[in-house]
């Protein structure tokens, strides 16, 4: 009887001690748990914003492709225009 009483006994720290273990883990994780929930919906409203802001992004890329081609050309004309006049004015001192 001693010994089932000293089993008993043990049996039952032991399921305390895992109860308080699991209260403590449970302490540790949940505030854990509570920023990850948070992290990952801000994550989510970022992604959506980020959704939305695309086309006005992919708009102003292909204005500034459209103003770089345009800068481009009128480099181009403006080079050639030069050279016509250094052209012309080494005509004229001939």
């Amino acid at each position: 009887m001693k010994r089932h009483i000293v089993i008993t006994a043990i049996a039952t720290v032991v399921m305390l001690g895992g109860c308080a273990t699991k209260k403590y883990v449970a302490e540790q994780v949940d505030p854990a748990n509570t920023r990850i929930n948070e992290v990952d919906k801000n994550q989510k409203n970022t992604q959506r914003q980020l959704e939305g802001d695309e086309p006005k992004i992919s708009a102003a890329d292909e204005k500034a492709s459209s103003a770089d081609a345009r800068a481009t050309d009128a480099l181009g004309r403006a080079d050639a225009a030069s050279k016509k006049s250094d052209q012309v004015r080494a005509d004229l001192h001939n």
